[in-house]
């Protein structure tokens, strides 16, 4: 029988000393040796390191140069990269997708310098705070950022957006659709008419604005035959998650969970650092200065290839298995934790298979613009890596948006709570997703797999 014994009971909480001081830890847990496989602390390995020169101006000849230098240094697949006639190309963003390794690079590209300080640093975003996805023939709210506009308005997962400014969705223009995901940091206004589960519609006038970012946006904890079972669905590895994820862990000890079920189902990724703390605080501190990830440069840069280990945190749930719910906008740093405990404990993916990004970036900063090229690939302690094609699930069963964050009839949820009581994957829910986030018509759609660059714990 499963039992909630509460939602987001951590709110208000105080944060615990194990997080605040583990970025801290994370700076004084590696040696200052350098060498293929040695550990280092990774901005001290890249303080001052040599880089191709900024571009001489923010004129279009020159920020081409720039990014054609870029991917022949330091760039993970620089021995790939092709010869291209750089005059082709009318913009840098052009360039750096057409200079990309495929199949392995489907990521690198340009970001807006200052919002990605904002998002990374303090968590700060603009926009509506959706995430859309297309689901039987209808643009559906997969999730809404808690406090955004989306939010404050009332709109909930899973209902659908059936008209922009008067325009159906099977006609929304190139105007309406830059819209709905912000113009640079105007503000911009909407009538959006919005299906609700029961079809019913209201049509609703919403303005992008500045809100905070929440990244544990549910925690909760299950009774499932004795046995408590806590809930976590974690959106973004920012600088700000770290009390976020104390608060959850807290309360996670405090009702002495056995099991954690960590849904990632669109977690595009973010900081490392961020990472190897929620990794070290879901292990054993048995696991402390064992390797979480090796870091590995390409050729010229090989020598700079080091560990980021595990730490020992007083506030360690100390657990033998790991259930993560995932899709294929699971990304980076979500397939980092993954992939990084998996020498350590049982961890069991539910879900879909996972989108494919053991890279990591440092943006490369010109002219408004962070340049994030694919640098280093990631492994773990068992030599691991590669897993560009992404991490297939162990149980696979279709996402759904029918259900909220945390409802144990979500079938991601369900899954694992049945995975927990049987031992088996649920025979009835094991069919691949149809839910896609990258509907066909729009080109443009993002996936927080393709926005959420930015990876290495030093340079945001």
């Amino acid at each position: 029988m499963i039992g909630r014994l509460g939602l987001s009971p951590f709110t208000g909480q105080k944060s615990r000393a194990g997080i605040v001081l583990a970025m801290a830890v994370l700076s004084h847990s590696c040696s200052n040796s350098s060498g293929s496989g040695a550990s280092a602390d990774v901005s001290q390995a890249l303080t001052g390191r040599e880089y191709p020169n900024s571009p001489l101006s923010c004129d279009i000849d020159d920020m081409r140069r720039w990014v054609d230098a870029n991917m022949r240094d330091y760039y993970l697949f620089a021995d790939r990269v092709d010869r291209l006639n750089l005059a082709d190309y009318q913009t840098p963003e052009a360039l750096l997708a057409d200079l990309r390794v495929l199949p392995e690079d489907r990521f690198s590209g340009m970001t807006d310098a200052v919002r990605s300080e904002d998002l990374f640093e303090r968590g700060e975003s603009f926009g509506f705070g959706h995430y859309l996805l297309f689901d039987n023939g209808k643009v559906r709210v997969a999730n809404v950022e808690p406090g955004s506009p989306f939010d404050n308005a009332g709109i909930v997962r899973g209902e659908a957006l059936l008209e922009l400014n008067g325009n159906p969705e099977g006609e929304w223009t190139r105007e309406d659709f830059q819209a709905l995901f912000g113009i640079e940091t105007t503000p911009v206004t909407l009538d959006i008419l919005v299906e609700a589960a029961d079809l019913s519609t209201r049509t609703l006038s919403i303005t992008s604005a500045n809100y905070t970012v929440q990244t544990v946006q549910t925690a909760s904890v299950f009774e499932l035959n004795g046995v408590n079972v806590g809930y976590m669905m974690f959106n973004s590895f920012l600088e700000t998650s770290n009390q976020e994820i104390d608060r959850a862990v807290s309360t996670f000890k405090e009702e002495n969970i056995a099991e954690l079920i960590l849904d990632l189902r669109y977690n595009g990724g973010g900081r490392v650092a961020v990472g190897a703390v929620l990794a070290s605080l879901i292990a054993d501190n048995s696991t402390a200065s064992q390797p979480f990830t090796t870091i590995s440069y390409n050729e010229r840069y090989r020598n700079l290839n080091q560990s980021i280990n595990m730490l020992a945190l007083e506030n360690s749930l100390s657990l033998n298995r790991l259930i993560v719910l995932t899709t294929g906008a699971s990304c980076s740093a979500s397939e980092l934790v993954i992939n990084g405990l998996r020498p350590f404990m049982d961890v069991v993916i539910i879900g879909d298979r996972t989108c494919g990004k053991p890279y990591g970036t440092s943006a490369r900063t010109a002219c408004g613009k962070n340049m994030n090229a694919l640098e280093i690939g990631f492994i773990n302690a068992n030599g691991v890596g590669d897993y560009y094609e992404g991490l297939p699930p162990d149980c696979a069963v279709q996402d759904s948006l029918d259900y909220a964050f945390g409802d144990s009839r979500d079938p991601l949820l369900n899954a694992g709570l049945g995975y927990i009581s049987t031992g088996t994957c649920p025979v009835t829910l094991a069919t691949r997703s149809t839910v896609q986030s990258k509907p066909s018509r729009h080109d443009s759609w993002p996936s927080p797999g393709t926005w959420n660059l930015v990876d290495l714990p030093d340079n945001p």
